[in-house]
């Protein structure tokens, strides 16, 4: 593969790294710019070292008419706020990805980053409801929701706050949980 995103080095996003790499090779590693206490940064670092690239800024990449923007952690070294935001931008479709930041996180995104409407949006951190805010909702005005969460999770994700405030948004929610695996194909 050409490259693959570490939103944030949290197990249920970095934990199977290593493993995927060691299966099918990527070009380009992405990872937030901090030290982690899993231990995922370093093992990539060794193994990895010539392809892997810690963002500590924002971070542009062009494949013919794809651009895909790197948004670096509002606030370095502090847990969820860590995450890497991710905007896919095509010809069709568009796409953001918020990892598992807090509102708080998107509201400073939003203040250094313009973002354009999209049509789909990855609900922030699995359905919490500390993620995902209206002011989001209002700044990128998603046709869809995608919530990637593990069915009878130890967290109760996705929170019900965060469901009703897509429904009062009008948009069309698909969960893992429900769905299974979720391709999305664009228009």
């Amino acid at each position: 593969i050409d490259g693959l995103i570490l939103t944030h080095f949290d197990n249920d996003h970095a934990g199977g790294a290593a493993c995927l790499l060691s299966r099918i090779p990527a070009d380009m590693i992405f990872v937030p710019d901090y030290d982690d206490e899993s231990g995922v940064r370093a093992l990539l670092e060794e193994a990895y070292a010539d392809r892997l690239y810690p963002v500590n800024e924002d971070v542009l990449l062009t494949y013919g008419e794809t651009e895909i923007s790197l948004f670096s952690p509002v606030v370095p070294d502090s847990g969820n706020e860590s995450s890497l935001a991710v905007l896919f931008e095509c010809k069709n479709c568009d796409i953001l990805i918020t990892g598992d930041a807090t509102k708080q996180a998107e509201r400073r995104m939003m203040e250094r980053v313009d973002l354009p409407y999209v049509d789909v949006l990855i609900a922030g951190h699995h359905g919490d409801e500390n993620s995902t805010s209206w002011e989001l909702l209002q700044e990128v005005s998603p046709n869809t929701v995608l919530i990637s969460v593990g069915q009878d999770n130890r967290f109760g994700h996705p929170e019900a706050e965060l469901l009703d405030r897509l429904n009062r948004f009008g948009c069309e929610v698909y969960r893992t949980d429900q769905c299974g695996t979720i391709t999305y194909k664009g228009e």
